[in-house]
């Protein structure tokens, strides 16, 4: 609007074509109630007005869809809804333009990547919880998933947690296992999580005076501790504390009050189906998150109704589909989607053979990541590190030294 004022008459036009958002008749309708009626917006709403029903119109309004589909400000959703709106009104002015269709096939992609798909967003901290279906039988105690248990909690504000909680559930008081103690700790990164897994100040809060320490294959990395029932009026109680990804979960399992008149004692191996159904939900939830990147459940649909030779010119215009957890979110949309699932975790494999073409996809696939604006970018960043470190080990190329400085630096969130 300023550029727009200051411009002589006989520049409108080319301002317009500058600035396409002052074809917006809602901008000009802002700028009269806040600028007051000015003799530019009275020929700025002529200028709207002529072209109407013009040879014009088409190729004016095509600049203002494409300045709308482009604007990361504001509401993403907003920008697109009203970006379609333009191009379906410059198809209906000029009927049989293939690239008006292309751009508005575009423009309804980038919004259906918006949609809520379940774990399309980062997933809640309440989401990684076991529920009722796993635990079934037992019933919700206290109910701290938003609220750090370990308080003060130095390692988590060090290693920049994300989110922390807890819940407690309770059984029948005679059996071996009778409460449990659900707990997560989220961060950005993997290295973060193992960081604070093997923190010693982790370690001792979690142990709580517990013996019998132990190293378990769970996951990612897990500790053990327990002790059995000391005496007749004594409780018997085991601790897990292990990792997935970058999540790190504790389960704290204390025996019924009756258990020992009921003959059921408690033992390490009674924790392990918990432990995994932990596991299962925590990598479901994680794998979900990536549907939301990089138009990750578009790129699904995509898959699914491609040709199998096209399957490759796929992962140029959606190097989201090269990301070895995507294999696992597609999956998680329903059994439409599992065969090719699982033919994408083939053909992720497949496509190292054409070493130029993976090399540019990947370049395209961290791009992308340390770019989106949705989810969390030290999430994002980090799957891009983790990505180019590994590719550093095979290709010398000096160029990739510097995109891991950056993924590096995005991830630590500098």
């Amino acid at each position: 609007m300023r550029a727009f004022h200051a411009a002589p008459e006989s520049d409108a036009w080319k301002i317009v074509e500058r600035h396409p958002v002052l074809l917006l008749p809602e901008l000009v309708d802002v700028a009269e109630r806040v600028l007051g009626r000015t003799r530019a917006l009275g020929g700025l709403r002529e200028m709207h007005h002529s072209l109407h029903g013009s040879p014009a119109y088409a190729p004016y309004h095509r600049l203002l869809a494409t300045a709308l589909a482009g604007e990361r400000r504001g509401s993403r959703r907003t920008n697109l809804e009203r970006a379609l709106a333009v191009i379906q009104d410059v198809r209906r002015a000029a009927t049989g333009d293939p690239a008006d269709e292309r751009a508005e096939q575009a423009i309804r992609e980038a919004l259906e990547a918006l949609t809520p798909v379940p774990g399309a967003r980062p997933p809640t901290i309440h989401a990684l919880f076991l529920d009722e279906a796993e635990l079934a039988g037992f019933r919700r105690g206290a109910d701290q998933r938003g609220e750090n248990p370990n308080q003060p909690d130095r390692a988590y504000a060090t290693h920049g947690g994300l989110a922390a909680g807890a819940a407690e559930w309770l059984g029948d008081e005679a059996a071996a296992v009778h409460r449990i103690v659900d707990a997560r700790w989220v961060f950005a990164s993997t290295k973060a999580a193992k960081a604070y897994l093997d923190s010693p100040g982790t370690q001792l809060i979690a142990r709580d005076g517990l013996g019998n320490p132990a190293v378990l294959q769970i996951a990612d990395g897990a500790h053990a501790w327990g002790d059995a029932r000391s005496s007749p009026g004594g409780r018997g109680r085991q601790c897990l504390l292990f990792r997935v990804d970058r999540v790190v979960a504790r389960l704290d399992v204390t025996d019924g009050p009756r258990a020992a008149q009921a003959l059921q004692a408690l033992s390490r191996p009674q924790l392990l189906p918990y432990a995994d159904a932990v596991v299962r939900r925590v990598r479901r939830l994680l794998a979900q998150y990536w549907l939301a990147i990089g138009r990750g459940t578009v790129a699904a649909q995509k898959l699914v109704q491609a040709q199998s030779r096209k399957v490759d010119l796929l992962f140029v215009e959606y190097p989201i589909l090269l990301l070895p957890e995507f294999p696992t979110a597609m999956a998680s949309l329903g059994d439409a989607y599992h065969a090719a699932a699982e033919q994408l975790a083939i053909r992720q494999g497949a496509a190292r053979s054409n070493w130029q073409t993976y090399r540019d996809n990947l370049r395209e696939l961290v791009r992308t990541l340390l770019d989106e604006t949705a989810g969390e970018p030290r999430v994002n960043a980090d799957a891009a590190l983790r990505l180019v470190s590994a590719h550093r080990r095979l290709d010398t190329d000096y160029a990739w030294a510097a995109v891991e400085a950056e993924c590096s630096a995005r991830a630590a969130g500098t």
